[in-house]
Parts: C-alpha cells; structure tokens; sequence
C-alpha cells in the first residue's frame, strides 16, 4: 500500500496478507462512501485461504457499496459453501436459509438474475421445515435453544420473502401469496 493510503499506519499496511486486518477494515469502510477503500482489504480477505464462511461472506459488504454484483454473489456462493462442507462433517441437512443467503438472492435481484432470486427463497421455504424439525426432536435440545434456531430460520426467510416482494413490485402479488408462521417470533411490544 502506498504511505498516502489512509490505513498507512496500520496493521494491514504492515502486514498486506493479514486476514483479521483485512476482516476489521472492511467493517470499518462498510457503506458506500468508503466502500472503494476497503477494496483491496476484500480481495486479501478472499484470497487469504481462509476457509471461513464468515470471512469469505464480508468481502460482499464492499462489493455490495461498489455495486459489483457478481463479486458479491460469488463471495456468498463461496461462504454458503463452506458452511454447507461443516454442516455436512456434523451431519447436519443443508441450511439454504441464513445472513449470507440473504445477501446471495439481493445480489441475484441487483444483478437481474431473477430465477436464482426466486430459487433462493424456495430453497429456504424447503429447508426451514427440516431444520427446525431436526432441532425440535434433539432430545439435548433446550427450549430456548430451539427458539434461537426458530428466529434465526423465520428472519431468514422473511428478509428472503420481503426482498422478493419489493423486487417483484407489482408482478409479485402471485409471491405474496407465501405465508410464514413466525410461532410469534414476529410480534413487538
């Protein structure tokens, strides 16, 4: 990195290869404003080998304030990838719902990749039942645990399900027809 880079002094300026640095400076320039700075920060993090879904999915938060699409649909492909190879070492059914799902199928609408837009939420829709199902007859399982896995699959799917909606705008009336029953996870107050 140049020494008029504004992270000249930092870690990552010292050690270009470092993944964390690369991980924290991506939160760091998180919004379109900034996004261009932490670009070089998500090819390292990409490229550092690091064999985390988690890690592999923040590179997309630069691609998503840059616009590039397709960079950030590969970024998600990769973290859902690598968190469906450990889900299966635990023997765990695959889980197409999730943050990094999320932002695969807004990335798709951006892109104009409407079938696998709609196909992301359909795998969700299919995969939800199974989950909360497998996690329901754990008999290890604490009712609380079960409900943080019920939040985290009903969130999923309606962050899915709103997306398509308002992407869809007024051709989506056949989408909204979908109902989800959020067990009352959906209620405030």
């Amino acid at each position: 990195y140049a020494e008029s880079a504004p992270y000249s002094g930092s870690v990552l300026a010292h050690n270009p290869r470092h993944a964390g640095a690369a991980h924290y400076l991506i939160h760091a320039l998180d919004d379109p404003a900034h996004a261009a700075e932490g670009l070089e920060a998500a090819r390292i993090l990409h490229e550092s080998g690091l064999a985390s879904s988690h890690a592999q999915h923040m590179t997309s938060h630069i691609f998503f304030g840059l616009g590039r699409w397709d960079e950030a649909i590969d970024a998600n492909r990769e973290s859902i990838r690598l968190s469906e190879e450990e889900r299966k070492r635990m023997n765990i059914p695959p889980a197409r719902c999730g943050h990094a799902t999320d932002w695969l199928q807004y990335a798709y609408w951006q892109a104009g990749r409407v079938k696998e837009a709609r196909q992301t939420l359909a795998d969700c829709l299919a995969d939800h039942g199974a989950l909360l199902a497998r996690r329901v007859m754990k008999k290890d399982d604490r009712p609380e645990d079960i409900a943080e896995v019920q939040f985290i699959l009903l969130d999923s799917l309606l962050d899915l399900h709103t997306t398509a909606l308002v992407e869809l705008g007024r051709d989506g009336a056949r989408d909204a027809a979908y109902t989800v029953d959020t067990g009352g996870n959906g209620r405030f107050g």
